[in-house]
């Protein structure tokens, strides 16, 4: 069913849009539109139903949307979804959706990424990090709102989205076989690897000291708008509750080009200097905690199902699937090879 832009627009005070809405490029879940009316031009993001199928994610879109709040209430530099009947997640004949005041700000390609930038998200991401719990889950509408302060052990069970990952390879291997050999061989090629770090990336998870933020769960650079050389952060749903250690490092790797298996090393040691500089002391061992840098094996298994139809809508999306199979396991791969010269010294 397409989406009735004009309905819902109108319904909302917007009025009819004045010309076709623009599908916009750059994301790889959702689907994102350029909407103009009479009052302003707009953005809206169409999130993926198979993904608002999922147990608990509902809950946890709706979790994000009070954490949104907070991160404004603490000058946190975001551009937030437009609220209607106190929610900015609106539903209409069963499809999800936010609405955005459009914006001329702009993300960033991978060859503009430079060490400033990675100053100013490292350490924009441990200003985040430090918004105080209590205050944090200080909104009745959240569960539990007393035990984040004490990080007690039913809160992180709760809250914490910094989970292991117990995927059966084999499994997508043998399916693969039968409906996708190309994938089948990059699967097979490589499942040492895949169980080797999912290993690792598991030890690493149970080596985290016992602490728990605010997580945004998707900064990467396509995530950051910029503005005059300001940073301002987009999609917001990924918000929630986890261990701020796994989300510095993941973060370094991406802005330094662990996502185009080119890590700068200059790059990742100064978003890793600004966040410590905001953060304060980072109680970890770095060399177990780099097994946190094989967090892709989640994209990896996510795509995987996309282009073997487990979790797919269209062949639109079963393509995507495929592309990003490919490129995640090219991205576990050039890990693998450049991750303990990175954490050798530490």
């Amino acid at each position: 069913m397409e989406f009735d832009f004009k309905t819902i627009f109108r319904q909302l005070g917007f009025g009819d849009p004045t010309a076709q809405p623009q599908r916009v490029t750059g994301g790889y879940l959702h689907k994102m539109f350029q909407v103009e009316t009479p009052s302003g031009k707009y953005a809206v993001k169409l999130l993926n139903p198979l993904i608002m199928k999922r147990p608990g994610v509902l809950e946890s879109y709706r979790r994000a949307d009070r954490i949104e709040q907070i991160l404004s209430k603490n000058n946190i530099p975001i551009i937030p979804a437009l609220v209607f009947g106190g929610s900015s997640l609106q539903c209409r004949s069963g499809q999800y959706f936010y609405i955005f005041e459009w914006t001329d700000a702009k993300a960033l390609n991978r060859d503009e990424i430079r060490e400033e930038h990675c100053r100013i998200i490292g350490r924009l991401l441990a200003r985040i990090h430090k918004i105080p719990l209590e205050e944090a889950c200080s909104t009745p509408s959240d569960a539990h709102p007393k035990e984040a302060g004490t990080n007690s052990d039913s809160h992180r069970e709760a809250y914490i989205s910094t989970r292991k990952f117990h995927t059966d390879w084999d499994s997508y291997i043998r399916l693969a076989e039968k409906m996708h050999s190309e994938l089948a061989g990059e699967l097979a090629a490589h499942r040492s690897l895949l169980y080797q770090a999912q290993q690792e990336y598991n030890a690493a998870i149970d080596s985290l000291p016992n602490r728990i933020c605010i997580s945004d769960g998707d900064m990467d650079c396509k995530n950051v708008l910029w503005k005059n050389g300001e940073p301002f952060i987009i999609d917001l749903e990924c918000l929630d509750y986890g261990n701020p250690f796994p989300e510095m490092l993941q973060l370094a790797l991406s802005w330094a080009g662990g996502d185009v298996c080119s890590i700068d090393p200059g790059r990742l040691h100064t978003f890793l200097t600004a966040y410590r500089a905001e953060y304060g002391e980072i109680p970890v061992d770095w060399k177990m905690l780099s097994g946190a840098g094989y967090s892709w094996l989640d994209w990896l298994e996510y795509n995987t199902k996309r282009a073997l139809r487990i979790e797919c809508g269209d062949e639109e999306e079963q393509r995507l699937g495929l592309r990003e199979a490919q490129e995640t396991i090219r991205r576990i791969d050039y890990y693998q090879h450049v991750r303990e010269k990175i954490f050798s010294t530490g």
